[in-house]
């Protein structure tokens, strides 16, 4: 009866991506490159969720090329 439950348990956590079975939770989260808003370098990539955010991210983190903190908004 418990080998039952983790089996179903382990097909509920399963789902496809381009056909192939993924199992986890991280199959819902794309990698985003950041850019800042000043000098447009690609400073860094980050993951995010498509459900929870699903407009584009705005961050004020720091830009390495211009030595402070700036916007940094997602790319395409």
């Amino acid at each position: 009866y418990m080998l039952l439950k983790i089996i179903q348990r382990k097909e509920l956590t399963k789902s496809t991506r381009n056909g192939k079975i993924v199992r986890g939770k991280n199959h819902m989260r794309e990698k985003v490159i950041l850019v800042c808003e000043e000098c447009l370098s690609r400073n860094y990539t980050v993951k995010r969720n498509k459900l929870n955010t699903p407009d584009r991210m705005v961050i004020k983190k720091f830009c390495p090329k211009c030595n402070k903190h700036t916007i940094h908004k997602e790319t395409k």
